[in-house]
């Protein structure tokens, strides 16, 4: 290899280092524009209405209450680091018994809050059988069902 190849080759492999270390930024879920928000009327917008000017909600209240969620994020991700949250947006939007929008509420990355995750197992009660005890441990603890005579 020439010495003009040489650095051709090391030149590339450095620009192709620097490539590959651009973020990548990810846009997931519903952002809301507030131009719509004020189009919502409270207790007159029914939710066909609601999906109509802002989509299928990205999630529903399972328990407890009639609620939507709008659920936006903008993540950016450098090679094989975690992602980094940018930008998150959340509207929940309520609805009274007769189905129209009772209320709203936005929160933003200043009502987010980490979750530690902590690693290692969940204790059980019981005991943790050994893999001899698993293999033998029901030799002679059953017996075959008895068998009668019919006639």
């Amino acid at each position: 290899m020439t010495y003009k190849y040489y650095w051709s080759f090391v030149l590339g492999l450095l620009g192709l280092s620097l490539v590959s270390c651009t973020p990548t930024q990810y846009v997931r879920g519903n952002f809301f524009d507030m131009d719509e928000l004020k189009k919502i009327e409270l207790n007159k917008t029914k939710k066909p209405e609601l999906q109509e000017l802002l989509g299928p909600p990205s999630s529903k209240e399972l328990f407890g209450g009639d609620v939507w969620y709008y659920i936006g994020d903008k993540t950016e991700k450098k090679a094989f680091f975690d992602p980094k949250v940018l930008e998150r947006e959340i509207l929940a939007v309520s609805f009274g018994p007769d189905g129209t929008v009772s209320g709203y509420e936005i929160r933003d990355l200043s009502h987010h809050y980490d979750v530690e995750v902590k690693s290692g197992a969940t204790p059980v009660k019981g005991r943790d059988p050994s893999l001899v005890s698993e293999l033998f441990g029901n030799i002679g603890r059953y017996s075959a069902p008895k068998r009668t005579a019919s006639r």
